[in-house]
């Protein structure tokens, strides 16, 4: 196990108590996880024997890229810059509707909603992810609220 991808180093990424106990939680169980098996049938045809997780770090360094080109204007846009969250724009309208986009930890039930759609899931990349998510984001549209334009979301790593 990479010291980088440890049950510590989830624990020292800052957030929340409740996100930290989450990494931290997440974290243990990706060290107890057994890596993907070449053999297995989802694996087989993929290069996954030689992932070599010890070439990879959580990046603290912040840079900038262009935003990408749309024949239709956004409704809101979320940058995101090495797993940070840099810059959200919502169109008034639609945040006047309840739709919140941004930062999960800025929305005000953002423990419940962390993990929603992939808790159920175990494996290996999916664990890894909810172990070193720095900040998470959130797209929360409300039953009945029609958005008609793109919601952007942009990671530059």
């Amino acid at each position: 196990m990479s010291a980088r991808f440890s049950p510590e180093a989830a624990a020292q990424l800052a957030g929340p108590d409740w996100l930290v106990s989450r990494r931290r939680a997440a974290a243990e169980t990706f060290a107890a996880s057994q890596r993907p098996d070449p053999a297995a049938e989802e694996w087989r045809y993929s290069p996954i024997a030689d992932f070599d997780l010890d070439r990879y770090s959580s990046s603290t360094e912040i840079g900038d890229a262009p935003m990408p080109q749309l024949d239709v204007e956004p409704i809101a846009v979320v940058r995101c810059v090495n797993g940070r969250v840099m810059f959200v724009d919502v169109d008034d309208q639609l945040a006047d509707q309840g739709v919140f986009v941004g930062a999960l930890v800025g929305h005000a039930e953002a423990d419940a909603r962390l993990g929603v759609v992939a808790d159920d899931a175990s494996d290996y990349f999916t664990v890894l992810n909810d172990a070193f998510m720095e900040a998470p984001i959130l797209i929360d549209v409300p039953d009945g609220v029609v958005v008609d334009r793109p919601v952007v979301v942009t990671n530059h790593s």
